[in-house]
């Protein structure tokens, strides 16, 4: 009875290690050909694949401290029940999702939700709010829509003016997911139609 005792000593902190330690390389490949690959351990993005060098760069304290600030975020989300692996693949999507509806208390989400058998739809009206993205483009958002199928985020989409324009723009992202529950393909839907694929390689 000791012996099995240690054995399951041994064993249960030693498969803890390896989980915590599971690290996976994960690609986005863009239909114009680019391709962005990054280092996620334990499903956070921890380094980039930059040029032709063979060793991830680290994340800065700057993206780092933008990272914990964005998973803060993307509670509230979960709090719905949604649950993203690897959520920084959409990370500007998430951002604009989460700070939306962080804004409302839950008794008034509820008053925005249509729900048919297993989707769920959050419709959200009248937002006029500011957004300004790491490349400086700045979009006026007018309106959202998240669509939720059994706890995977189906489609989002907003009504948006861009860059202080007063042109109205569209802009819808749908998504699909591997039997693991992760994002594999994302297409968006706005000015024009654009793919992109993501791979997941794990490296232990």
């Amino acid at each position: 009875m000791k012996v099995f005792l240690l054995l399951l000593l041994l064993y249960f902190p030693l498969n803890s290690k390896v989980a915590e330690d599971h690290q996976v390389d994960v690609t986005l490949s863009y239909e114009s050909g680019y391709i962005s690959k990054n280092l996620y351990i334990n499903g956070k993005k921890e380094a980039v694949y930059k040029s032709k060098k063979k060793k991830p760069i680290r994340l800065t304290k700057v993206e780092k401290d933008m990272q914990n600030i964005f998973f803060e975020q993307l509670k509230y989300l979960e709090s719905w029940g949604v649950i993203i692996k690897y959520p920084e693949v959409i990370f500007e999507d998430l951002c604009i999702i989460s700070d939306i509806l962080s804004n409302y208390d839950k008794s008034e989400i509820q008053s925005f939700i249509q729900t048919k058998g297993d989707c769920k739809t959050i419709n959200i009206l009248k937002i006029n709010k500011y957004y300004t993205y790491i490349n400086a483009r700045v979009d006026y958002v007018l309106t959202l829509t998240i669509v939720i199928e059994k706890g995977l985020l189906k489609e989002f989409r907003y009504e948006y003016m861009p860059d202080f324009s007063d042109e109205t723009v569209i802009y819808r992202c749908q998504y699909k997911y591997d039997n693991y529950g992760r994002i594999i393909y994302i297409t968006t839907l706005g000015k024009e139609k654009n793919e992109i694929r993501i791979t997941y390689a794990s490296l232990r």
